[in-house]
């Protein structure tokens, strides 16, 4: 059984060691960073008289997405949805990876009764 030895091991002058102890950093000269950095930020920020609100009253209006090109392309593939066989080849149709198939659904038309009255005959009991 072989032992893995850490590549730290094997090679440590390509490694670099860090401490996690204390820097140099005093709470001094941190505190003075911190104050330089609120003054800069005061300084971008515009004065309160030059900024103007804004009180429009503007009504936010939706609009619905329709997919138009989707329903054209699906109704172009379904006239050619059977494979079809030519000079000893088949030839599929073709689809479009992650497109949803709209299936066109066909209306059956009902039979009209030419006759306005209907009869019912197997409602009358026999007397």
């Amino acid at each position: 059984m072989k032992m893995y030895i850490p590549e730290f091991i094997k090679n440590p002058h390509k490694w670099k060691k860090y401490s996690l102890g204390d820097d140099e950093i005093s709470d001094d000269s941190n505190r003075m960073v911190a104050m330089n950095f609120l003054k800069t930020l005061k300084k971008r920020m515009p004065s309160e008289e030059s900024t103007e609100i804004c009180n429009y009253r503007v009504k936010p209006t939706f609009n619905k997405f329709l997919k138009k090109e989707g329903k054209e392309l699906a109704v172009s593939s379904g006239v050619n949805a059977k494979p079809t066989f030519l000079n000893g080849k088949t030839i599929m149709p073709e689809y479009v990876v992650g497109q949803k198939v709209f299936k066109v659904s066909k209306k059956k038309e009902q039979p009209t009764v030419s006759n306005s009255c209907v009869k019912l005959d197997h409602l009358l009991e026999d007397e």
